[in-house]
């Protein structure tokens, strides 16, 4: 799915509680998705300090393009992904539970989600995790902050990243803890922040079309298994009680487990450093920007150092009390699943409006855009680099468009129904597999979901 996620860009990074009387809070104008209905939330229930919310989430729907291929060769072997399209089922059960007291506060969940479809039962998938997010009170302008999630995946087949032909979807295990604090004096706001990603992939078996130039991949996945580092720091000038400048800093660290015979390793390091304005102005615009430098160097010089603009957003417009347009924005540093790169420069965009038609009745739209730049040479089985007949040496790029209709009832506090329909297309430029099947492809989703909460 095109998709960005920009949370944690406004208000304050540390995902913590904003202090009452503090010039960093970004409250004056309210969303539609994020606006109080109190006649439609589900209460919870309270044990001791604490409100727990079940939940489960049932949906059915139809993908036109199940595994998001397109010409499509059955002679070569590939008569089984002749018939693209199939119905699906959806179950999610999660259970939240938050903090009731005055001071810190901590949250934990679960959740479990499966996906089941009609026919093509190798792409059945089971997710599950849980996560908990603390937050300590130091002081009235100090805080300290931290959390962890564990989660068992399955990466998309829409992804061109990772949406070689695979016998069945990649399942990898993604675990991920923080840690970190801030503290406002005056009109200054300080933070700093460590985050550590785990990420353990599961051997897979793959089915590779004739004609690729001699590529090939093994069935094993530990190439992609690596550990992500990052410190962040920041600090936030507060020109006036809804205006702020930023200056923020981060540096990296990737280290994978092991590289893949005959290429290079893909350990890197790298920064990103960005200037940004925060604002939320009266019954107009809320949101923030930060625009900086990237840049990724990898130990073995045969990678490109990917560098460049570093572009984060998160801007909402309220063209009325009704009616919410939001920007989201964002373009770095990417690690690729293709073994031959180190890795690629990643730009997304999403343009949403959220209208409230009845009080309990929200319509929902979007367009996106994506890019995915890759800068190192495409290699053969022995890492030489790929010509094309003018010996030209072949990279590659994807190209993303994608468009979106929802609407979201509230029947009353316990259910909630949604009906959404999503069209993604995306075109490649030097496409490695050539000879039986492509990565462009479109494809059209439709989704009902029933919600019950309590």
């Amino acid at each position: 799915m095109i998709g960005l996620s920009a949370a944690g860009i406004t208000g304050a990074m540390a995902c913590g509680v904003a202090f009452a009387d503090s010039l960093f809070i970004r409250d004056r104008n309210i969303s539609v998705a994020d606006r109080a209905r109190p006649d439609y939330a589900a209460p919870g229930i309270r044990a001791g300090q604490f409100i727990v919310h079940p939940k489960i989430d049932i949906g059915v729907g139809y993908n036109s393009n199940v595994f998001s291929l397109s010409n499509i060769d059955a002679s070569r072997g590939y008569d089984s992904y002749e018939e693209e399209s199939d119905f699906f089922g959806l179950l999610r059960p999660s259970i939240r539970a938050e903090s009731d007291w005055t001071r810190h506060s901590l949250t934990a969940g679960a959740y479990v989600e499966g996906v089941r479809w009609n026919r093509f039962d190798d792409e059945n998938v089971i997710e599950a995790g849980l996560y908990a997010d603390g937050i300590y009170d130091i002081a009235e302008y100090s805080q300290l902050f931290a959390g962890g999630s564990y989660d068992s995946l399955t990466e998309s087949r829409r992804n061109y990243n990772s949406s070689f032909l695979f016998q069945e979807p990649v399942r990898y295990d993604l675990v991920q803890l923080y840690l970190g604090g801030q503290h406002e004096s005056g009109r200054f706001r300080y933070m700093g922040r460590t985050d550590l990603a785990v990420y353990d992939y599961d051997d897979i078996d793959l089915v590779m079309p004739e004609g690729t130039g001699g590529i090939t991949l093994p069935t094993d996945q530990d190439y992609r298994d690596r550990q992500e580092l990052t410190l962040t720091g920041e600090v936030g000038f507060a020109l006036s009680p809804d205006k702020a400048l930023f200056l923020t800093g981060a540096y990296n660290w990737v280290d994978f487990d092991q590289g893949r015979t005959g290429f290079p390793e893909r350990d890197s390091e790298g920064y990103r450093l960005t200037v940004g304005a925060e604002t939320d102005l009266t019954r107009l615009i809320r949101g923030r920007l930060d625009v900086g430098y990237f840049s990724q160097e990898y130990d073995d010089p045969a990678f490109e150092t990917l560098d460049g603009m570093a572009v984060e957003a998160a801007i909402e417009w309220f063209p009325t009390e009704l009616t919410t347009v939001t920007l989201n924005a964002e373009r770095g540093v990417a690690q690729s699943a293709i073994v031959s790169t180190g890795g690629y420069i990643s730009n997304d965009v999403t343009l949403g409006v959220d209208h409230e038609l009845l009080r309990n009745l929200i319509l929902s739209g979007f367009v996106a855009y994506g890019e995915d730049e890759y800068d190192d040479p495409l290699l053969d089985g022995s890492g030489a680099p790929l010509t094309d007949p003018d010996g030209n040496v072949l990279t590659q790029s994807a190209d993303k468009w994608g468009a979106g209709l929802g609407a979201t009832y509230y029947v009353n506090r316990y259910v909630t129904t949604s009906l959404d329909y999503t069209y993604e297309t995306q075109d490649v430029y030097r496409d490695v597999f050539s000879g039986g099947f492509n990565a462009d492809y479109d494809v059209h989703q439709l989704m009902l979901t029933v919600t019950l909460e309590r």
